[in-house]
């Protein structure tokens, strides 16, 4: 289980930073721009994502590429559908949390906070918040949708493992998907799961919106 959820677990100071960064997306729909009234970008069950929202995302992750990627349109474009492909994962994920009822304490937010400034001054922390203009509330209010998203991963790699190993429900999964988690193979059985869960919501991505951005990008 621990294995599937890694690509959301980096050692502590990258997940601050990593938290700092996609935060500061998500605490921006209160405030919609003239673009937004067109409506959101991507939209899976109740959870949407502004154009502006995805334009930041982009920006920041921008940040994290070579300077001579980020003035080339063919990898700038590229860049652009693996943060589509992310941030429909992380709905996707979001939706299906909520669906299931899931959430996250505050004893195991605490417990998560407590983790993360570990090792670290206070005054650190703070700088790191004040750096990249993000509040205390932002920073934990984010904090707790990473930590249901693990969440439900692991419940669900959980009851995937189980269903495997048990020859009356082995038979009703993907003959793949069984052979690799009775491998232990939790990184490809996540990678099939997540692929087969994708597939079973509808998914709506405005295209007028979509080409605003890849024309932009082109521009580059």
């Amino acid at each position: 289980m621990k294995q599937a959820c890694r690509k959301y677990k980096k050692n502590k100071w990258l997940v601050l930073i990593t938290l700092l960064s996609t935060l500061i997306v998500f605490s921006c729909s209160a405030s919609q721009t003239e673009e937004d009234i067109d409506g959101p970008l991507i939209q899976v069950g109740e959870i949407t994502m502004s154009l502006t929202e995805f334009n930041q995302v982009f920006e920041i992750a921008k940040s994290a590429y070579p300077y001579d990627t980020t003035k080339n349109s063919e990898a700038l474009e590229k860049v652009s559908s693996e943060i589509m492909d992310q941030m429909i994962e992380r709905m996707v994920l979001i939706q299906l949390a909520k669906e299931q009822g899931m959430t996250i304490s505050d004893a195991a937010l605490l417990k998560r906070v407590k983790s993360l400034k570990q090792g670290y001054t206070d005054q650190e922390f703070e700088k790191a918040l004040l750096e990249s203009a993000v509040s205390y509330h932002v920073w934990e209010k984010e904090l707790k949708v990473r930590l249901l998203i693990e969440k439900v991963i692991s419940v669900e790699m959980k009851n995937l493992s189980q269903m495997a190993a048990n020859p009356a429900t082995s038979g009703q999964m993907d003959e793949n998907l069984v052979k690799v988690l009775k491998q232990n193979q939790m990184q490809k059985a996540y990678g099939i799961w997540i692929r087969q869960l994708q597939e079973s919501y509808t998914i709506k991505i405005d295209r007028k919106l979509w080409n605003r951005v890849t024309d932009s990008v082109a521009q580059k």
